[in-house]
């Protein structure tokens, strides 16, 4: 069994200003991968060699540098909190704390989407959404109309949805959301130009009903 201390002393941490790589970025960076773990099918953890921590749960996937798991702190069901500090993951195997944090990391950014569903503001939706046209007033009374959200996020499959909610109700900038599935920034921005025109399309069409 390979220790988290044995680990940190096999991999040679970069400067990197702050800047973590996309997992996109991590993966294609031809940077050697020190140890990976199949956790399940759709659950893996990995570390490379530049000490960033590779964590992919189904489709979504997380980025963190492995200095970043230190102190951890624990809150149990009865609300007893308790601190484990650094050392006391030295001798486990080796992702037993960095699953903690990636899992938490997941979890907070779920939170923050889950968070922000019912927040409806459509001023930037409608200003990049060139295909509709310019009158944002009438397009803004038509949107708030009772359901019409839920049956234009229904013409969308999840993926599609998770990003307008992300970009344009959680304000969550395109890199943003590119390094929390696991792809390309060109790729969130392509999606948002889709989404864009399946939503004018529905939007003309009830507007014309």
């Amino acid at each position: 069994m390979m220790t988290l201390k044995e680990l940190r002393k096999m991999v040679n941490l970069t400067e990197s200003n702050g800047r973590v790589p996309t997992a996109r970025q991590l993966m294609e960076s031809g940077e050697e991968v020190i140890v990976k773990e199949i956790l399940s099918r759709e659950t893996a953890i990995s570390v490379y060699a530049n000490g960033f921590v590779l964590y992919r749960a189904g489709k979504h996937y997380t980025v963190f540098s492995i200095e970043d798991c230190g102190t951890y702190g624990y809150e149990s069901v009865k609300d007893a909190a308790q601190i484990y500090e650094s050392s006391f993951f030295d001798n486990e195997n080796w992702y037993v704390r960095l699953i903690m944090e990636a899992e938490d990391r997941l979890e907070r950014n779920q939170e923050r989407i889950k968070s922000n569903h019912k927040v409806c503001s459509y001023d930037r939706l409608v200003e990049e959404c060139g295909e509709i046209g310019n009158d944002e007033e009438d397009i803004l009374e038509s949107m708030a109309k009772d359901d019409l959200i839920k049956r234009m996020m229904e013409k969308l499959n999840e993926r599609q949805r998770d990003i307008v909610y992300l970009f344009y109700f959680e304000q969550w900038r395109q890199q943003d959301i590119a390094d929390h599935f696991g792809v390309s920034q060109q790729s969130v921005s392509d999606m948002i130009r889709r989404v864009l025109k399946i939503l004018s399309e529905y939007v003309h069409q009830e507007r014309n009903n």
